[in-house]
């Protein structure tokens, strides 16, 4: 039970988070344009950096750990080009974006599976929101739009859209765990209640 508190706990967290970015997609779609491709440029880049260094500090041939050489010259590479074309850098960034939305509406098609395992009769409103949120990323994902900036306004309402469907979720969960709290101390009594009766017929 402490388990599934936990984990409503970070659901609800990441539910702030795709809130927030939504957001900032909606309110400045251009410059999160130039931010997330220059993020993910620099990202790129300093794992390239970082796997050549560890490449010439351990030469140690046989350690299946070390650096790759290659890697980190190809990561250099592309994160440089990614910072010179920072919209291809905004595209791919559109695709993970478009990826992310449809992974976390599937998992409102878990949370809906999951209320009806326990009996709850929310799994409707659970399984909507699945299908609303899942058109959305299929949306994001093939993109249909011209211009990138409608693309990042569109991946913004879909990313809020999913932050609101997963603290739903989250709060449906939660009343589910509480109805279920509250119904075993009831369960418990009626097994004592008929350990007792059972000790007195046998008297």
């Amino acid at each position: 039970m402490e388990f599934l508190k936990t984990a409503t706990r970070k659901t609800i967290i990441e539910a702030i988070i795709y809130a927030v970015i939504g957001l900032f997609f909606i309110i400045m779609p251009n410059i999160a344009i130039d931010v997330i491709g220059k993020i993910i440029a620099v990202t790129i880049l300093a794992i390239g950096i970082v796997e050549t260094i560890l490449y010439f500090l351990n030469r140690d041939y046989e350690n299946g750990q070390r650096g790759s050489f290659a890697f980190g010259i190809v990561a250099i590479i592309v994160g440089v080009f990614l910072l010179i074309k920072s919209t291809v850098a905004a595209d791919i960034a559109g695709y993970i974006l478009a990826f992310i939305i449809i992974v976390s509406s599937v998992l409102e098609f878990q949370y809906a599976l999951d209320l009806m395992h326990f009996k709850s009769k929310n799994f409707i409103a659970s399984l909507i929101m699945g299908v609303i949120g899942l058109t959305l990323g299929i949306i994001a994902l093939i993109n249909p739009f011209s211009a990138t900036k409608t693309l990042m306004i569109v991946i913004g309402v879909s990313l809020v859209a999913v932050a609101i469907f997963t603290f739903i979720s989250a709060m449906l969960f939660r009343a589910c765990l509480k109805d279920m709290k509250a119904e075993t101390p009831a369960i418990e009594g009626e097994v004592e209640v008929i350990e007792v009766t059972t000790e007195n017929e046998s008297e």
